[in-house]
């Protein structure tokens, strides 16, 4: 934004401020237009998740994992307890970008999506059913998610001359801030299988659909190994990145700008939940960003959220494999 121009801001933004009405218009149509009560009693979609095979396989990883957070998060308070700083406070960078230029990013993250899926979508509004998801429609997400990002760390270069550091992508103790957040997720995790745990609860109390991740569904249905592959890189690895640069980089830093540290990560992970289409993960991914929201405030790095969301990403595609 060029402060030396004298017209009003809304005047020199006015292609963003078309572009955001224009989307809030057809979410706010979509919303009223096509609202649905909460499903009930659907006919599961994914049979081979419950196999006994699959169960047996699952129960037991699971059980792995919890078993080394909780021996993980016993040694971490434990060293906390005499004094041992295992996250060093660093002074976090302000972002110069504002909430302004975060509402024009999600903007440009809705059109892209929508001009993706027009096709696709096409159908649905004439009164049709939903074709079910593909490998290629991940591929489309990615494609979104990276121009988005694209789009946002411009704006970043714009305010600061430079777009890696202010959004945390520096080399600074980069094999350190990796291990912190491998370390941190194994630490995190019975806390979000607890949270699993509490809302599938909720679902068996009010007789609700528990809801799958779109992306269970592509890799179980998905049979050729490079398929497979191109998967596994774009969830593992491409979206952790991706995602981590939108919400713990471009968010954070500009809700940083005039929230305290707490209740800009609370926000943060709220946004970042509420992107995950599966209600039944909510609450797990809920607390898995703010865990990842501590380590970005603490380390000014968004290098150990990086490390953290992979791994997450990394060990659900494994046990999906294992019982595909």
């Amino acid at each position: 934004m060029d402060a030396t121009d004298p017209r009003p801001w809304w005047v020199r933004e006015l292609p963003y401020v078309v572009l955001v009405l224009l989307v809030a218009g057809i979410v706010f149509w979509g919303i009223i237009a096509h609202r649905e009560p909460f499903p009930r009693e659907a006919p599961d979609v994914h049979p081979e998740l419950h196999s006994s095979g699959a169960l047996t396989v699952n129960t037991w990883l699971l059980l792995l994992q919890v078993v080394m957070g909780l021996g993980v998060a016993a040694g971490l308070l434990a060293c906390r307890a005499q004094g041992h700083r295992l996250v060093p406070a660093a002074s976090l960078l302000p972002g110069r970008w504002t909430l302004w230029d975060v509402v024009k990013a999600v903007a440009v993250f809705v059109a892209l999506s929508a001009g993706a899926n027009v096709v696709r979508w096409s159908g649905v509004l004439s009164g049709g059913e939903p074709p079910p998801v593909t490998i290629r429609d991940v591929c489309l997400l990615s494609g979104v998610e990276a121009l988005s990002v694209v789009f946002a760390c411009s704006m970043v270069q714009q305010r600061h001359g430079e777009w890696l550091k202010p959004l945390g992508l520096t080399r600074t103790d980069f094999a350190v801030n990796v291990l912190r957040g491998v370390v941190g997720y194994v630490a995190v995790f019975p806390a979000c299988a607890l949270s699993t745990y509490a809302m599938w609860l909720l679902a068996q109390r009010y007789g609700w659909r528990l809801s799958y991740n779109t992306a269970i569904r592509v890799v179980l249905d998905t049979d050729s190994p490079g398929s497979l592959a191109l998967l596994m890189v774009l969830i593992a690895l491409a979206a952790p990145v991706l995602e981590e640069i939108a919400f713990r980089g471009f968010l954070y830093g500009a809700l940083r700008r005039i929230l305290p540290a707490w209740p800009a990560i609370a926000v943060t992970s709220v946004a970042f939940a509420m992107l995950h289409p599966a209600w039944s993960d909510w609450a797990a991914v809920f607390v898995l960003a703010v865990a990842m929201g501590y380590l970005r405030e603490r380390t000014a790095s968004l290098v150990p959220c990086i490390a953290m969301h992979c791994s997450l990403n990394s060990l659900t595609l494994l046990r999906l494999l294992l019982i595909r």
